[in-house]
């Protein structure tokens, strides 16, 4: 399944694999010998890991589409996978023992909806995990809105809710550093310390996002954990990275901001090899303003061999000059000549550039366009010693008579 953004798929690496892998964790050990509910199971990798230990496992997702991917993909005498709404779930009542749902409750405004439905489908003493974006330390996360998130709450708004439907609830706090740090929020001994150069403090400092427990039964402890993230070992394989076009519109005679719901994106691994990607525009494109390329989701060096615009019957509109100067306004990326291309060194997570292409260029460009990337990705590490010498060779090159 392509990763667009509002799904996560497991292929993904990054802050968001191991903030997405470290709730699915968690969750394994508590749906042990249970019958469980992944609401919003999306791609389904969640549903079948949950499937490992658990009982059974229903995946609920409202796309179709997804649905069969799912089923196709993740096979288990215990899993299956059905369509239905987080605000109508297509259980019996009283039929499960633990509901998992991530990544869900900000995507929608039926929040007290879900919270009967998933009420109603737990038996006595049932278990809802769930997580949610702390708005307002998230949003900081952010360079815009995230267009997939229609309702974020923030600590107050999300316990309580969580207290209206529940006698029993334990707040915990998640952040990615290099990995994911999962501890107690508030409620008890987290037995973890964070420090800063402002000071220490007992728990996680303002945490991106929060994990709950909630029952009217006892609740179980989760303790602190920290889930390190694969591409960060010495073992690893090559890191799956994602690269974004975001696209500026007219419509209505008013420019549209950049924004994930268009423009396109596509995944590649920073294997040292050689790649061309496409980057497909949408089909019902309106006219172009601008068009920025976010080049990785992590730091990452970056050969750049070429950038062409080309319109769906194949058509050239533009050819990148392979210069630094035709990529700017670069955010946390350097661009370092290199013959026949550019190094782009990546130092964050979120690297980005405008491309200098013409307006009446831009005006030209037809639905289904593409921007075709050729580059050579390496880990950032790897790609170091060369950029190095390739300096120090432009440093110590004679001038001209």
């Amino acid at each position: 399944m392509k990763f667009t953004g509002e799904r996560y798929v497991p292929e993904v690496g990054g802050a968001i694999h191991a903030e997405h892998l470290h709730r699915y964790l968690l969750a394994l050990e508590l749906a042990k010998g249970r019958d469980v509910l992944d609401v919003a199971c999306g791609e389904g990798y969640g549903s079948h890991l949950l499937a490992t230990t658990a009982h059974t496992v229903v995946g609920v997702d409202i796309d179709a589409e997804v649905i069969r991917h799912a089923a196709e993909k993740y096979r288990l005498p215990n899993l299956r996978f059905v369509q239905g709404d987080c605000a109508a779930l297509p259980l019996e009542s009283g039929s499960v023992d633990v509901v998992v749902c991530f990544e869900t409750i900000e995507h929608h405004d039926q929040h007290e909806a879900m919270l009967r439905e998933i009420r109603r489908v737990l038996r006595p003493g049932g278990l809802l995990v769930i997580s949610s974006p702390n708005r307002p330390v998230y949003d900081e996360t952010l360079t815009e809105p995230n267009p997939f998130h229609v309702k974020e709450l923030d600590e107050t708004e999300f316990l309580e809710l969580l207290h209206a439907h529940f006698s029993q609830v334990a707040l915990y706090g998640q952040r990615v550093v290099q990995g994911s740090v999962v501890t107690p929020w508030r409620f008890a001994a987290p037995g973890l310390r964070s420090v800063s150069p402002q000071g220490a403090q007992e728990g996680l400092i303002r945490p991106v996002y929060f994990i709950a427990l909630a029952s009217d039964g006892a609740l179980p402890a989760l303790g602190s954990s920290l889930y390190e993230v694969p591409a960060a070992l010495p073992s690893a394989p090559s890191p799956t990275l994602e690269i974004r076009l975001y696209i500026s519109e007219l419509a209505d005679g008013t420019a549209r901001p950049y924004g994930e719901a268009r423009g396109a994106a596509t995944l590649y691994e920073a294997n040292g090899r050689r790649q061309n990607l496409e980057l497909v525009l949408p089909k019902d494109l309106a006219p172009l303003l601008r068009m920025r390329l976010d080049i990785a989701n992590a730091p990452v060096a970056v050969r750049l061999h070429g950038l062409a615009l080309v319109q769906a019957d194949g058509s050239t509109l533009w050819r990148w000059a392979g210069d630094c100067e035709s990529l700017v306004q670069p955010g946390g990326v350097i661009c370092l000549p290199a013959g026949g291309g550019v190094w782009l060194l990546s130092l964050n997570n979120d690297p980005q550039f405008e491309l200098a292409i013409p307006e009446p260029v831009l005006a030209q460009v037809g639905p289904r366009a593409q921007l075709l990337v050729e580059m050579t990705p390496k880990r950032l590490e790897e790609a170091l010693p060369e950029v190095i010498g390739a300096l120090q060779k432009r440093a110590i090159r004679p001038a001209a008579p």
